[in-house]
């Protein structure tokens, strides 16, 4: 109950408004990042997880953030080419202009012409008034319908905390998940059970969220499994730095600031996968 009347009054307009105090603004922000990061690390670091019992079969690549920052003309050829077959199954931004593509066109090299089974937490309501609600003209589950197109034959689910977003359609189906709530995020993961070979996170873009969703779906990551972490805000770049070091041994993560990604603008991502045992 603590966490979620924090982030509701964190949220709010009266909020907001303290926080353009000269002053006070800084004061409120600074317990806001302490108590969120606490969080993201207590239950980072609180997680006991078994690696898959088999290696992965095929390598996973995962660039290093100088390789992004570089340009490296390889990348931004492959992440070029991930938009563009992207854009025949969905128009949402982050797959291209964001940088984002970069990023999935290396890691998910290995599923290509594959039918993996993917999870998307958060579907996004296309009402701004809503906590994390996206823009009006937002359509809901424009994301799962990409990733349905984009790897054909896939068994794609998507989750959210509004109920006005979890509408089955004949390419994939919906579930309710509270982020919040770390029981809700881990009864989503017995009710959908099996491995996952894809999970994103691009719910509710706080550290503490996002940590509740590493630590109940994880388990659920296939031994050529990703897990990726969108839209993380500069605020929480230091934590996320740090993050690798705060998770089990058997698993690896890497960060992407945003200013190491094309497109201009500041939200990062970070990418999970297990480390493959010797």
């Amino acid at each position: 109950m603590l966490k979620r009347v924090v982030h509701a009054v964190h949220m709010s307009k009266v909020a907001k408004g303290i926080r353009a105090v000269p002053g006070v603004g800084e004061i409120a922000e600074y317990a806001f990042l302490t108590f969120q990061v606490h969080r993201m690390k207590s239950t980072l670091k609180s997680i006991k997880v078994q690696p898959p019992l088999a290696n992965c079969d095929r390598g996973i690549s995962v660039p290093k953030p100088g390789d992004l920052k570089s340009g490296d003309l390889g990348i931004v050829t492959a992440g070029n080419a991930f938009s563009e077959k992207m854009a025949n199954y969905c128009s949402t931004s982050k797959f291209s202009d964001l940088g984002f593509q970069d990023v999935y066109a290396q890691v998910l090299r290995h599923l290509e012409g594959r039918s993996p089974r993917v999870l998307e937490v958060g579907i996004g309501v296309n009402d701004p008034s809503a906590p994390s609600g996206m823009h009006s003209e937002h359509v809901p589950g424009a994301s799962l319908n990409g990733w349905v197109g984009y790897f054909q034959g896939s068994e794609v689910h998507g989750a959210d905390v509004d109920p006005r977003t979890l509408v089955d359609t004949a390419a994939y189906k919906t579930h309710f998940v509270d982020q919040l709530d770390p029981a809700s995020v881990n009864d989503l993961g017995v009710q959908l059970g099996g491995q996952f070979d894809l999970i994103v996170d691009d719910g509710l873009h706080t550290a503490e969220a996002n940590a509740n969703t590493i630590a109940g779906l994880i388990s659920l990551m296939s031994p050529c499994g990703v897990f990726v972490i969108e839209d993380i805000l500069p605020r929480y770049n230091f934590a996320w730095s740090a993050a690798e070091d705060w998770l089990p041994t058997n698993l690896s993560l890497m960060f992407y600031p945003g200013s190491l990604l094309r497109g201009g603008r500041q939200e990062g991502l970070a990418v999970i996968t297990w480390k493959q045992q010797s």
